[in-house]
């Protein structure tokens, strides 16, 4: 988080901030499958908002604002600035509501795959708590840090269960580390093998620029050609969504705005991550153009 802006929290703890009644612990357990298992889980009163958190941003205002606001970064670094998903979020609360295979995180019935970006997501537009263990933030099978073949030997070994919707976007902390090309790309192509057979439907997302590197030489390369071999992948039951185009200029330059200028501890530059307004991006382009149906 940038510097620019500091929050403290006051929380009812098991109250939901929807009808302020008690909530009850997540009854979970695992049904009975030889293939694969799968998650059923029952959270009542109003999903995924377990508490009230409120933010009383220090910078413009000591007003409280709800949890389902949340602040993005302006051009000029700042963090001021509302953003409301409340509409985004009890829209997609209502849509996962009578979906069958209940798995964690999920936007619209498809359960999200991948690295610290959906992972952010489930965060940021989903309202969703991570998991933290030994350091490593997680929320079922999109995990911080991981790299395509760190998915494909969660997806081989069944460490969590896999929707038959899923939502894809993993690649990025390759790049960063710079994997091989052509060892990238086959285990890419291998870990969309292992998953067609879990899922009858993938929604298939290119790489967003990473500013932080966008200086190095090779990069332009590296990252436009992983995102064509990823639109060389689309299929029947694949659909790819080209978003990375909404974050780079004319003159193929990363769209600073929709990026994370800090950590959140506000003093490690970042310029990796997609901030809150960039996350936006990803749940408006999804949805204006009927990718998840």
């Amino acid at each position: 988080m940038n510097s620019d802006a500091s929050f403290k929290f006051g929380c009812k703890e098991n109250v939901c901030d929807t009808c302020n009644q008690p909530l009850k612990e997540q009854n979970i357990k695992y049904t009975p499958n030889q293939k694969r298992p799968k998650l059923v889980y029952s959270v009542p009163h109003h999903s995924t908002v377990v508490c009230t958190k409120e933010n009383y941003c220090k910078k413009c205002s000591p007003k409280c604002l709800s949890r389902r606001v949340s602040f993005c970064s302006t051009a000029s670094g700042e963090l001021h600035l509302p953003i409301d998903t409340s509409s985004l979020l009890e829209e997609n609360n209502a849509l996962n509501e009578n979906t069958t295979v209940e798995v964690q995180p999920q936007l619209r019935s498809y359960q999200l795959v991948g690295d610290s970006l959906l992972l952010r997501f489930a965060e940021q537009i989903l309202h969703m708590e991570a998991n933290t263990v030994d350091g490593v933030r997680s929320i079922g099978l999109c995990v911080s840090g991981q790299k395509v073949a760190d998915l494909l030997k969660k997806v081989k070994l069944e460490l969590h269960p896999v929707a038959d919707k899923i939502v894809l976007l993993i690649g990025t902390n390759d790049i960063l580390q710079k994997t091989e090309k052509s060892q990238l790309r086959l285990t890419m192509w291998t870990l969309l093998k292992e998953l067609r057979r879990r899922a009858r439907r993938i929604v298939l997302l290119t790489l967003p620029p990473i500013p932080k590197i966008q200086f190095r030489p090779d990069y332009w390369e590296q990252i436009e050609g992983f995102n064509m071999f990823i639109k060389s992948l689309e299929d029947d039951d694949v659909t790819v969504a080209d978003i990375s185009q909404l974050y780079i200029t004319k003159s193929k330059t990363c769209k600073l705005e929709f990026f994370e200028r800090y950590y959140r501890d506000g003093e490690r530059k970042d310029l990796i991550h997609l901030n809150k307004l960039g996350l936006t991006e990803i749940y408006t382009y999804l949805t204006d153009n009927n990718c998840l149906i």
